[in-house]
């Protein structure tokens, strides 16, 4: 729809009086610039709206398209916080019951790596806090993962 009103304006007919021979690299380029220029489209949507205008019943159109680059671009680097970022972010808590439990499933959160719906299914029995195996048992992963000296401290308390 959006090929279609961009050709509209720029050839200057309704879509229903558009022809084969009006869809031409030339439009599909300028729809292109468009749609990246105007709307602020993404690359990768550019890119996905460049693959829809190939049809099979338009081999010339579809010649022209293809020789149409696709655009390159970095996915940026996924960043992580410091050890002491993310105890910032778990801060300490108060002296009530809620953030204490809170505090606790984001300890757990942070020291096994899991998700939150196998952290929230985790029952007291599996939480084992002997001082050699501390372990907390994750059915989702199917593994006991175990627990940090100072992860068991919290929970003890």
């Amino acid at each position: 729809m959006l090929f279609l009103g961009i050709a509209e304006v720029r050839l200057g007919r309704s879509p229903a009086q558009l022809t084969l021979p009006d869809i031409t690299f030339d439009l599909i380029m300028a729809s292109l610039d468009h749609l990246e220029q105007n709307r602020h489209d993404s690359v990768l949507s550019r890119d996905a709206r460049l693959a829809a205008h190939l049809d099979a019943a338009s081999l010339r159109v579809i010649e022209h398209a293809l020789g149409v680059p696709e655009k390159r671009f970095e996915r940026p680097l996924l960043g992580y916080l410091s050890r002491e970022e993310i105890l910032a972010v778990i801060g300490k808590p108060d002296g009530k019951w809620l953030s204490q439990r809170d505090h606790v499933l984001l300890l757990l959160l942070y020291n096994t790596g899991t998700r939150v719906s196998e952290i929230v299914s985790v029952k007291v029995g599996d939480v084992v806090l002997d001082s050699d195996a501390a372990c907390v048992h994750l059915h989702g992963k199917g593994r006991r993962v175990p627990l940090w000296r100072s992860t068991v401290r919290t929970i003890r308390a």
